[in-house]
């Protein structure tokens, strides 16, 4: 799980999500208490715009990692969540003329 979590953040960080998102699936498949692909996993979907994945897997690293990991991930998790919230509402918000 671990090795696929890195190759995931490996391809990630080389700007290859899409190829990522299957290695951090994976991980998790293989070890569903390693939190670190779901947080990776939410990210990833988050850069490619897909929200709705992003939000889900986000939700689930905030509350299975409060008290397990480092604060300032779950921190991250929430105010990635909390920016896509706001970039939503900023999308319904009518048009200023």
């Amino acid at each position: 799980a671990e090795a696929h979590d890195g190759l995931g953040k490996s391809l990630h960080a080389l700007g290859d999500t899409i190829r990522a998102i299957p290695e951090f699936k994976r991980a998790i498949e293989l070890n569903g208490e390693l939190l670190s692909p779901v947080y990776n996993l939410g990210m990833a979907f988050a850069d490619l715009d897909q929200r709705e994945a992003a939000r889900r897997w986000l939700e689930r690293f905030v509350q299975a990692g409060e008290g397990r990991v480092d604060p300032s991930w779950v921190r991250a998790a929430q105010d990635k969540l909390s920016d896509m919230a706001n970039d939503e509402l900023e999308a319904q918000a009518p048009k200023k003329p």
